[in-house]
C-alpha cells in the first residue's frame, strides 16, 4: 500500500455501529499509538471528508483493500 492509495472495507456489512462501511477512504501513512495498556503500537492513518481515522495496523490490513493505486 503507497501513500494516497484509495481503500475500502473488504466486507460490507454494517458494523457493530450500525454505520455504512460502502466508503473510500485515502490512506496516508503509518504511524504509532497507544493501546488499551498504553503501550505503543504500530497503526495506520486513513482519511475521508476530511477526517483523519487511526486503526491498528494489523487491524486495518485484516479489513481493507486497495481499490485505487496512487499513480
Amino acid at each position: 500500500m503507497k501513500q494516497f492509495d484509495i481503500v475500502e472495507f473488504k466486507d460490507k456489512t454494517p458494523g457493530s455501529t450500525g454505520l455504512s462501511h460502502d466508503n473510500k477512504y485515502m490512506y496516508l501513512g503509518e504511524c504509532e499509538m497507544k493501546d488499551s495498556s498504553k503501550n505503543w503500537i504500530k497503526a495506520v492513518m486513513y482519511s475521508n471528508s476530511g477526517k483523519v481515522y487511526v486503526r491498528e495496523k494489523e487491524d486495518f490490513i485484516k479489513k481493507f483493500k486497495v481499490v485505487e493505486n496512487n499513480v
